[in-house]
């Protein structure tokens, strides 16, 4: 919120358009973080230019800016790039007698969908159907984990569930080269079945699991990974509407882009985008918590005001197709990109729309209100 609203201010400074300032100052390949971190697969640029032609940033500047009906409209853009959290995780994966696949963590998914990602890491290094990964939640007294937080569940407790498949996953070509009285290497495995190189001899993971000793197919997986040198970047444009008499802020429009690689659930990536701007939504315009004597004064939610849907405006979304990322098959972090962004964007267009800088969030039209009336 801070530095994007300064990046504008700075912009307007210099007699700069905002978006052509952020073009000229983004990092690009070979650059360096101003601390001197080395950065691959940079994507500031293509995600500036992505959102500027998804929002037509200058023909649709010239029409957001139309004063009609006691409106100001205005428009403003805000960029940032992201890192990733980092931490410990371990996952169980074990494969019963009857074939069956029970996937252990310590993992508590408090709504970001992170066993269903499990579910889905595992079949695809296994070739098999999600459906058949059963998830049992540990206590402290099972795999080790840090948490679900910071960007990190795919990251760090995906790629636990990715080595601990991958590791029974030579536990079950191990196992069909003892049945075939062969070298491991002599064993192939494709879509849940181990195959025989240079024959039609195949075994099915119930036929594996039936013959095997019963602690020979479980398998544990473990991450600690180092912070990559991969960010993700993320830009939001919002169109306002600011009611003159009132000072009252509709946001009419939001355009969103972001680089991404590989997406495991494209429900759920989206889904972290669409609630991360709507909790941005929150916390731009009207949640704020009140502390009297050293107590919260909104007792319920009539009194702290959450968004609903009806306060959700058109939201349009693009991907820019990034190459490499840290998590199973490389995927990038998405959790928290939606929220950071919505605030600066739409002070920024409020700024654009009224002449007013709002520095303090929520953005109410009382502030607006008086910050108008002061300026005049």
């Amino acid at each position: 919120f801070a530095v994007e609203s300064h990046m504008d201010v700075m912009a307007r400074a210099l007699g700069l358009d905002p978006l052509e300032f952020r073009l000229r100052n983004a990092l690009r390949e070979g650059d360096r973080k101003p601390n001197g971190e080395h950065i691959r697969d940079l994507h500031a640029l293509d995600v500036l230019k992505r959102v500027a032609g998804l929002a037509q940033w200058r023909t649709g500047k010239r029409k957001a800016t139309v004063n009609s009906d006691g409106f100001a409209r205005g428009r403003g853009i805000a960029f940032a790039d992201r890192h990733i959290g980092i931490g410990e995780s371990e996952a169980d994966i074990t494969v019963g007698a009857d074939g069956s696949l029970t996937l252990t963590t310590a993992v508590r998914d408090v709504g970001v969908g992170a066993y269903t990602m499990h579910r889905q890491v595992t079949a695809e290094v296994l070739g098999i159907a999600p459906e058949l990964v059963r998830i049992e939640v540990a206590g402290t007294d099972g795999p080790y984990d840090e948490g679900v937080r910071a960007q990190r569940g795919t990251h760090v407790e995906g790629l636990a569930v990715f080595n601990a498949a991958t590791s029974l996953l030579d536990s079950l070509r191990r196992e069909a080269a003892r049945l075939w009285n062969v070298e491991p290497d002599k064993v192939q495995w494709r879509c849940g079945r181990a195959y025989l190189k240079g024959s039609k001899k195949s075994l099915d993971l119930k036929t594996i699991a039936r013959h095997a000793a019963a602690a020979s197919l479980r398998a544990r997986g473990h991450s600690k990974p180092a912070r990559p040198e991969t960010y993700t970047y993320q830009s939001v444009v919002a169109d306002v509407a600011v009611d003159k008499a009132t000072g009252q802020v509709k946001v009419e429009k939001l355009y969103y882009v972001i680089d991404a690689t590989k997406i495991i659930n494209p429900l759920i990536f989206h889904g972290h985008i669409h609630g991360g701007v709507v909790q941005g939504l929150g916390f731009t315009l009207t949640e704020h918590l009140q502390i009297e004597d050293g107590r919260v004064s909104a007792l319920s939610l009539g009194d702290y005001k959450l968004p609903t849907i009806r306060d959700v405006p058109q939201l349009s979304t693009a991907i820019v197709k990034a190459t490499e990322g840290p998590g199973p098959f490389g995927a990038k972090a998405v959790g928290e990109a939606g929220i950071s962004l919505v605030a600066p964007a739409i002070a920024n267009a409020i700024a654009d729309a009224t002449g007013v800088r709002i520095k303090e969030a929520p953005i109410t039209a009382e502030k607006i209100f008086h910050a108008w009336k002061q300026r005049s």
